[in-house]
């Protein structure tokens, strides 16, 4: 387990809430898109970004607060 402050509690809420966005929006242009190389590359963006969500997530659920 770590040990992390407040402000780093803080920080770690707000990239989630930032990673979930992209996942959101990246989901919604490869919905939109025709071209299906740009949509391929929407939909791996999006994968990327829910498997960094998902790191991000598990770090926290481990972590002890200062």
């Amino acid at each position: 387990m770590h040990n992390i402050t407040l402000r780093e509690l803080m920080d770690l809420e707000a990239h989630l809430r930032l990673e979930g966005t992209n996942i959101t929006t990246f989901n919604h242009y490869s919905r939109e898109c025709q071209d299906p190389q740009l949509k391929s590359f929407c939909q791996d963006m999006s994968q990327r970004r829910m498997q960094a969500f998902q790191m991000l997530a598990n770090n926290l659920s481990g972590s002890n607060y200062q």
